[in-house]
C-alpha cells in the first residue's frame, strides 16, 4: 500500500469518526430530540464526501422506509475492515447505533439506507 493511499484511508476514517461522534475528544455529546438516521460517505477515487440525515419523527417521505430498514439492520453483525482502494467508506448513525463500513461490506439494507439518506433529489 502506498503512503498516499494509506493517508487517504486514514483521512476517510477520521472524517467518518468526526461525523459519527460530532465532537472533539473530551466534549459531551449534544442533547437532541428525535430519531435521526445519519450517513456520511467519504473516500472513493476523487476523495469526495457526502452526508445527510433524516429525522424519523417528521413527515419526511423517506422516514417510513428507513424505519422499516432499521428494524432489520444489526450493525454489530456488519463486517468492518480496511476499505479497498478507490472505494467509499460509509459512517452510519442509526438512531444512536454507529458503525463505519467499507463499501465492499455494505449489505443491501445498508446500501438502501445510504441511498435514501444521501439522495439529493428529495
Amino acid at each position: 500500500m502506498t503512503s498516499r493511499l494509506a493517508r487517504r484511508i486514514a483521512a476517510s476514517f477520521l472524517l467518518a469518526s468526526a461525523f459519527l461522534f460530532g465532537r472533539a475528544a473530551g466534549q459531551a455529546p449534544p442533547a437532541e430530540s428525535g430519531r435521526f438516521v445519519r450517513v456520511r460517505r467519504s473516500g472513493g477515487f476523487a476523495g469526495l464526501t457526502a452526508d445527510g440525515q433524516v429525522d424519523l419523527d417528521t413527515d419526511d417521505l423517506r422516514a417510513p422506509e428507513l424505519a422499516d430498514l432499521l428494524d432489520r439492520i444489526d450493525l454489530r453483525a456488519v463486517a468492518g475492515g480496511e476499505p479497498r482502494p478507490d472505494m467509499y467508506v460509509y459512517a452510519f448513525d442509526l438512531c444512536g447505533d454507529r458503525a463505519t463500513v467499507p463499501e465492499q461490506h455494505l449489505t443491501s439494507d445498508l446500501r438502501r439506507v445510504a441511498e435514501l439518506v444521501l439522495d439529493s433529489g428529495r
